[in-house]
């Protein structure tokens, strides 16, 4: 279920102004990415998401079971390039995307003089270079049904936030794109 807080930020659209449309949605298996997922089923969308964990995308599934729109799903890693642009070729022929919601993201305390370069790089593949690839996959269809994308970051990216120096690096580098 949706929040209350969720749904009213989606009351400012018509209830029928998604309806029909396609979403594709990374990180869709929790938190954040799993509330657009139903809120977009709820509308009336055909929702595709991705995730790294299958049992956590299926408990997604479950939620949307019997609304409006519908949630499909498989898992797949967003810093693996070939795999995503696979994957979004394969929907976006099969269904088109008109929503692009890049969410999949994660991080790890630490302060930065202890953030090793392998810690690094996997926080800016997986919150930065990620949302590039899945964007640059998905625009030729986003374009063809002159579709929206919608990047989820983090607040306080303008003034950092400690222990998260490469993560705060990252979502900043999102807002450049």
């Amino acid at each position: 279920m949706t929040s209350e807080i969720g749904k009213a930020a989606f009351k400012v659209l018509n209830e029928q102004a998604l309806l029909g449309m396609s979403a594709f949605v990374s990180g869709a298996g929790s938190g954040i990415g799993r509330a657009i997922a139903v809120r977009l089923a709820e509308l009336g969308v055909a929702v595709f998401g991705t995730g790294r964990r299958a049992e956590m995308l299926e408990d997604t599934a479950r939620l949307c079971a019997g609304m409006p729109g519908s949630f499909a799903f498989e898992p797949c890693n967003v810093r693996d390039t070939t795999a995503v642009e696979g994957l979004v070729n394969r929907i976006g022929d099969d269904q088109g995307i008109d929503l692009l919601v890049n969410n999949a993201g994660g991080q790890f305390f630490a302060p930065a003089t202890e953030i090793s370069r392998r810690g690094w790089d996997a926080v800016i593949d997986l919150n930065l270079s990620a949302v590039f690839t899945v964007t640059k996959a998905a625009y030729p269809f986003l374009k063809a049904r002159r579709g929206a994308v919608a990047n989820i970051s983090l607040s306080g990216i303008d003034r950092g936030s400690m222990g998260l120096a490469h993560s705060i690096a990252a979502r900043a580098g999102v807002l450049g794109l």
